[in-house]
Formats: C-alpha cells, sequence, structure tokens
C-alpha cells in the first residue's frame, strides 16, 4: 500500500515579534487555522523559549502542523504535513498566513511524498 504525505515547508518574515512571542495567540492561531481547513485537531503543545521565540505543534489526525518563531528577526518557520490532501495542507497554510497581515513569504516549498512500504529494497 502506498503512503502518500502532502508536505509544505516555508518561512515567513516581517512578522510583528509581539505575536511571534505570544504562546496564548500562536495556539490559538493554530488551532483555528487547522479545525477551518477542517482537518482533525487532536491536540497542541506549545513551548515558550526564554528571553523569546517560541515552538508549536498541531498534532492532527492526518499529520501536523508545526511552527517556530524568532520574534527577533521577525520570522516564522511552518512545517505542514497532511496525508487527506494537498488542498487541505495549504489551506492550513494560508490561514496561518492570514494571522499576519504585512507578512512575507520568504520561503516556500511543496513537497509530495510517496512511498510503498511493499516494495523489496
Amino acid at each position: 500500500m502506498k503512503a502518500r504525505m502532502f508536505v509544505i515547508l516555508a518561512i515567513l518574515c516581517f512578522c510583528p515579534a509581539d505575536l511571534l512571542s505570544d504562546d496564548e495567540f500562536m495556539d490559538r492561531m493554530l488551532r483555528s487555522s487547522v479545525l477551518k481547513s477542517n482537518l482533525t485537531l487532536m491536540s497542541t503543545h506549545i513551548t515558550r523559549f526564554h528571553p523569546q521565540g517560541l515552538s508549536g505543534v498541531a498534532i492532527l489526525g492526518e499529520s501536523h502542523a508545526a511552527i517556530h518563531s524568532w520574534p527577533e528577526n521577525g520570522q516564522l518557520f511552518i512545517d505542514i504535513a497532511s496525508c487527506s490532501s494537498k488542498e487541505s495542507a495549504y489551506s492550513v497554510f494560508k490561514l496561518i498566513v492570514d494571522h499576519f497581515p504585512g507578512a512575507q513569504i520568504a520561503t516556500y516549498r511543496e513537497l509530495i511524498v510517496v512511498h510503498d512500504c511493499s516494495e523489496n529494497h
């Protein structure tokens, strides 16, 4: 059986430092982005770093959406993976970006990873 995963990796620049440091905002942002994309939210976890920055993950029934922030640089790294569809992964990405008006996408990569574990190597 083939396993297929749709992956988006991106970095946003010019994000407001106060939002990138706000663990409650980032948790709400992840939750709402996932739920509005009709994916299955299992849980979220945010870890704050000192003196600044945070990492967060939304565990999905379809995989994950993860973030890592550098408030001092105004940057947000985004990692989204979905075994549902390319459209669902992109929807989460677009909704995350919408939470940061004025931000610019500095790096964006889409991957489709397919593997058949029944193949002999």
